[in-house]
């Protein structure tokens, strides 16, 4: 069986990227760039990066101090990006 290792860190990654997104410390086109490589390099799936931003919107357990309108307003150009790629 193959190793999902690198696999497992690029959706690690593009989750800590995005939590980095929402909170202003790491720019729309970086993020969308560690996606791209992501997708392209370790096999993660556009419904992947999708599934983990509608899980970062929902789930209180990241950024609670904001309101899943906010993130959702925030993450709302990023989802039209993966969207598109």
């Amino acid at each position: 069986m193959p190793s999902t290792y690198p696999k497992d860190w690029a959706l690690k990654w593009i989750e800590g990227s995005t939590v980095s997104y929402i909170t202003g410390r790491t720019s729309l086109n970086i993020l969308l760039g560690r996606i791209k490589r992501a997708v392209e390099d370790y096999g993660v799936d556009k419904s992947e990066v999708l599934a983990i931003i509608d899980v970062i919107e929902r789930s209180p357990v990241y950024l609670p101090s904001l309101s899943r309108e906010e993130k959702g307003s925030k993450l709302e150009p990023l989802r039209r990006a993966v969207e598109n790629m």
